[in-house]
């Protein structure tokens, strides 16, 4: 009964996040969607303390994932049946404190920004509706069955 219970102490918040739709999948870059990263994740000691290095996944328009995609700025993208899921990098201004003097010092560094849109129904593949009507193949012409392959046999040949 111990195993039951520590195994359901962990599913079954995960099962109510899902029946109240909170689940968004599968993370994107390694972070799940509504979570930010900062650098301070990676390393500790860093001076970047609440900076954040990665955004949370923030709706844009799909004319947006188009132009970043013509300009190179996209750095990683996913397609999750009609949502597109990219990435684009930049840099962002940060302020910081010398150690030494204790006087502001301006640093730039890399943000990831995460964007997800969704994909126009005219640019997605067509497939054809999942039914459970049988197909049922086109009478036609039968072909003749194939012979089976066997050991060739001489013919006579005409003098």
């Amino acid at each position: 009964m111990t195993y039951l219970r520590r195994h359901v102490r962990w599913l079954l918040p995960l099962a109510l996040l899902a029946l109240a739709g909170c689940y968004t999948g599968p993370p994107f870059m390694g972070a799940s969607e509504w979570r930010s990263v900062n650098y301070e994740e990676d390393d500790p000691r860093t001076p970047l303390r609440g900076v954040v290095k990665m955004t949370a996944v923030r709706p844009a328009e799909y004319k947006d994932y188009i132009s970043a995609m013509a300009q190179g700025r996209v750095v990683a993208r996913e397609q999750r049946e009609d949502t597109m899921y990219f990435a684009v990098a930049s840099q962002q201004y940060v302020t910081l404190k010398d150690p030494e003097t204790d006087k502001p010092v301006s640093a730039m560094v890399g943000l990831i920004e995460r964007f997800r849109t969704t994909i126009p129904p005219a640019l997605l593949p067509i497939t054809p509706p999942k039914s459970k009507t049988p197909v049922i193949p086109a009478a036609g012409p039968k072909t003749p069955p194939i012979p089976p392959a066997g050991p060739k046999t001489a013919t006579p040949s005409a003098p």
